[in-house]
């Protein structure tokens, strides 16, 4: 990034999200606020941060909210897809026929990937 506001932004962001516990996520949000405070330009995106962010119903967006089992990014169908590259290509560029290969040759492998990827519940 530029911007160096957009690099302050995203660091605070960045910090918050990554907390491992609710303690670490409030230490980190006072000073992340107080960061962003400091700076008149960032008054108008504080404020909608914080009343869209880190209060209501979008408030539990950090990692240490995310059960076990629950898909660990923001869209279902990248977690699947890094399963996939995980199971058959082991992230690495191959021809899409030799994947569909591989699938095929053992679907009870592809079909658990997918289970695991799409699953709705949290596993114990």
């Amino acid at each position: 990034m530029r911007d160096p506001l957009a690099k302050v932004v995203m660091s605070g962001v960045y910090d918050m999200h990554f907390a491992l516990s609710a303690e670490e996520f409030i230490l980190t949000k006072a000073r992340v606020i107080a960061q962003w405070a400091e700076n008149p330009e960032l008054a108008t995106f504080s404020r909608y941060f914080q009343a869209q962010w880190l209060t209501g119903r979008y408030m539990h967006w950090q990692v240490f909210h995310t059960a076990r089992g629950w898909a660990t990014t923001n869209n279902p169908v990248e977690q699947y897809n890094q399963t996939l590259k995980r199971q058959y290509t082991l992230h690495s560029r191959e021809p899409e026929w030799q994947n569909v290969h591989l699938a095929a040759r053992d679907p009870c492998l592809h079909l658990a990937a997918f289970q695991a990827a799409c699953r709705s519940e949290p596993s114990s």
